[in-house]
């Protein structure tokens, strides 16, 4: 009845009730200026699962969840690696120009075939 005249669901009603049961963390502001000193001080590299390893280090109970958690709250970010990229093409039937002679003398060696445009 409760449920109803507050317009709210039954599953929701208890939801509520449970988490304003609990009592709040007294660690975890501590948690996320940890986080960030952490994040800082990898320039920002450290994900959710190398961030609980670093805090387990350190003697905190943190698993990866909580870490996730914790990198949120702090609104931090990861900064990620660019991946390797080859740009240089080397199976090609193009010739090669070779701008100094390995004599060290300054000369263009090359056979240019005529292109079609």
């Amino acid at each position: 009845m409760l449920c109803r005249v507050m317009g709210v669901s039954r599953s929701g009603f208890y939801d509520y009730e449970k988490r304003v049961a609990q009592d709040p963390d007294p660690d975890h502001l501590d948690l996320v200026e940890m986080v960030r000193n952490i994040s800082e001080s990898s320039d920002h590299t450290y994900g959710a699962r190398r961030m609980s390893r670093a805090l387990r280090a350190l003697g905190y109970e943190v698993d990866r969840r909580r870490a996730r958690t914790l990198v949120r709250v702090a609104g931090i970010w990861v900064r990620y690696r660019k991946k390797y990229r080859v740009t240089t093409h080397s199976r090609h039937s193009h010739p090669v120009f070779f701008l100094t002679d390995w004599k060290g003398t300054s000369r263009w060696k090359a056979q240019v075939p005529q292109f079609v445009t």
